[in-house]
């Protein structure tokens, strides 16, 4: 993960997640990607330079959590970088608690 060391209220409105999943073991079948955001912050776009067609988006019963299908398999070995755009929609939510994003990656 890339992250920025200060994220200033007011004047950073982007944040980019640069994510690698790396299968250090057999191929893994319909593995996804879960991304939770923080209070306040909101998902625009995600790509990839590794997967031809990445399909991220919302899941239904949330707005606070990306699920983003990785491949089916994917591959022993295979290696996947994913770039999540977010930015953030409410200040005020932000503003006494940290920006914190959980990744969590399942087979």
């Amino acid at each position: 993960y890339r992250w920025p060391d200060d994220y200033k209220v007011g004047l950073t409105k982007k944040i980019l997640l640069d994510i690698n999943v790396i299968n250090t073991g057999e191929n893994a079948y319909d593995t996804r990607c879960f991304i939770r955001l923080p209070t306040g912050g909101e998902y625009v776009s995600s790509n990839s330079s590794s997967i031809m067609n990445l399909y991220c988006n919302l899941m239904k019963q949330s707005d606070r959590i990306i699920v983003c299908q990785l491949g089916n398999p994917l591959l022993a070995n295979g290696n996947i970088s994913l770039q999540i755009h977010t930015a953030v929609k409410n200040y005020s939510a932000i503003e006494s608690d940290p920006l914190v994003f959980a990744i969590n990656v399942t087979r």
